[in-house]
């Protein structure tokens, strides 16, 4: 296990687009994404060779909302971020880190990492102390680290505009820096007369559920003002300064992609049960849309939390859940989990090729995506679809991994479900779908009320803040009998604690060694992947030590004489 160098706690992502925007004046409107950034009251002029921000009234952008706090280890090879109270995850490999910087801001230091595929996190809650270490782990990888200055001058014009990365960067010198703008989440430029332009952001459907208080904005726009003797736009033959800045900013295809209208690809009439309909998948380079009749909804791809690959029970079907941190919200219905459902056995029916530069392609995504795929390929249509999530959202699936399969049971309330015991929570998908995260739950009570079924109760420690469990317990009813030795036992292994049951035959880790356990998983392999095709090896075996497990004492002995025979 890799065990954490340092532990810094109370951190916080700066999440651009999502940060709460003040102004002195008390109205709350959009402006500026850097957490010190301060822009003086007034029109700014065209002053010679400057480009010149056009935001009125003293801005002051306030720290991230308390809901983005969590703590930030530092390991051997990585960086890992999580959110308190989730799942959300950032991990950052030491080997992809292409550059720090670090700023002081109000009460607190702000660390800023750039990776090589382009991705750029900021956090900030650090302290002097963490910074000095910080500072001196990163220089033993030879990672350029450098204190980056907080503008508070008042100027809002700058005669520097260069491209670092994906951001868009307006500096008075080299590393100067007044602003900066992600390309990555510019959706549109509009021109505004000859000298004038609007850098549009694109807002998605989680920022309602986001935005519940007045005090929270939005950033959706900056407006430039560009002068005619600007060197680089100024002075073209047959165009504006205006102009050429959107020419320019628009030859990019981190921009071009990120627009509304040209998705890099779409699936269609996909079948989702949360929210619920067939619906088109679009997938551009910072989020996905679902496109349904008048319906048109968006998601981020850093609202993704987790995407989990479900098979049910029956294997007749897998679904994808892809939980979102906020919720999306289509009218007045909020969804934390997004779940689309699958035949497990339908294959790619259409080709489907990545529209976007070879450039970006080579950059970007050459080792997350193939560059086509194709009916040829044989591939399956949900593992094609959550590749396309995988690469262009960097967060890895999560299989049924640790217990194997899920569950058929029904809720308090006489909801059919399957409950999903993964590695760090239960997942329990009905509709709508839920989440109890192990580290929430006070202890586990069994009871078995008819023979060949059992009941299970999850007791909390607190409620959930997310709406993902809103009582003080859950219960999950009518489980098979002859499951519970074995989910005790993963319980178990998960530090749980289980009440009402105790069985001196559900530790199966010294028997699995035994002659007898041997040959009787020899006999009855391959009638039990004949029985369970289409599930993974590992959770085959899982299903022959739960066969093992119910025979009669009898049974158990007589393989054990014939273990012991075939040995000598």
């Amino acid at each position: 296990m890799d065990v954490p160098l340092k532990i810094c706690t109370d951190i916080s992502t700066v999440d651009y687009g999502k940060l709460s925007v003040r102004f002195l004046n008390n109205i709350t409107l959009q402006a500026c994404v850097l957490p010190c950034f301060v822009c003086m009251a007034g029109m700014a002029s065209h002053l010679s060779q400057t480009l010149a921000f056009r935001v009125c009234m003293l801005v002051l952008v306030s720290p991230a909302p308390v809901e983005n706090t969590g703590e930030l280890k530092v390991l051997s090879t990585r960086l890992t971020w999580r959110k308190k109270h989730t799942d959300r995850m950032i991990v950052m490999k030491i080997g992809e880190i292409r550059e720090v910087k670090w700023m002081a801001v109000p009460r607190s230091i702000q660390f800023s990492f750039f990776l090589e595929d382009g991705r750029s996190y900021r956090f900030y809650g650090f302290t002097k102390d963490d910074q000095a270490y910080l500072t001196e782990h990163f220089k033993s990888y030879e990672i350029p680290t450098q204190e980056e200055e907080c503008i508070v001058s008042g100027k809002n014009s700058t005669p520097l505009v260069l491209i670092r990365g994906n951001m868009l960067s307006f500096e008075l010198k080299q590393h100067n820096i007044i602003y900066e703008i992600p390309l990555t989440h510019v959706t549109s430029i509009e021109t505004i007369g000859a000298n004038d332009v609007q850098v549009n952001f694109h807002i998605d459907n989680t920022i309602g559920a986001f935005n519940s208080t007045p005090e929270m904005d939005i950033l959706e726009y900056v407006k430039l003002g560009i002068p005619d003797t600007s060197d680089q736009f100024g002075g073209i033959v047959d165009s504006t300064p205006a102009i050429a800045f959107k020419e320019w900013i628009n030859s990019f295809d981190c921009v071009r992609l990120g627009s509304d209208g040209v998705p890099i690809a779409t699936f269609e009439r996909l079948i989702f049960v949360n929210p619920m309909g067939v619906y088109n998948m679009d997938f551009n380079l910072q989020f996905f849309g679902l496109r349904r009749n008048q319906i048109f909804v968006t998601i981020l791809y850093r609202s993704i939390v987790s995407i989990h690959v479900l098979p049910k029970p029956d294997l007749q079907f897998v679904e994808v859940v892809i939980c979102v941190d906020p919720p999306l919200e289509i009218g007045s219905q909020k969804y934390a989990y997004i779940v689309l459902q699958f035949n497990s056995d339908v294959k790619l029916k259409e080709g489907v090729e990545l529209h976007m530069s070879d450039e970006l392609y080579t950059s970007r995504f050459i080792s997350k995506l193939q560059r086509s795929y194709t009916v040829e390929d044989d591939l399956l249509q949900y593992e094609v679809v959550v590749r396309m999530l995988e690469g262009l959202s960097n967060i890895k699936r999560s299989d049924t991994d640790g217990y194997g399969y899920g569950l058929n049971t029904t809720s308090e309330s006489n909801r059919k479900g399957v409950l999903y015991p993964l590695e760090d929570a239960f997942y329990y998908l009905p509709n709508p779908p839920s989440r109890i995260l192990y580290d929430d739950i006070k202890y586990i009570e069994i009871k078995c009320p008819e023979e060949g079924l059992f009941d299970l109760h999850a007791v909390l420690n607190t409620a959930s803040k997310r709406g993902v469990v809103q009582s003080s317990n859950q219960n999950f009813n009518n489980l098979p009998r002859d499951e519970l030795g074995r989910l005790a036992d993963f319980l178990k292994s998960k530090g749980l604690e289980i009440r009402g049951y105790e069985d001196p035959s559900s530790s199966y880790g010294s028997f699995t060694e035994s002659a007898g356990f041997r040959y009787f998983s020899k006999s009855m392999k391959e009638e039990m992947e004949k029985e369970f095709s289409g599930l993974a090896s590992q959770a085959i075996r899982l299903k022959m030590i739960n066969r093992w497990m119910e025979l009669p004492d009898e049974m158990k002995d007589f393989y054990e004489i014939m273990g012991q025979g075939t040995r000598g």
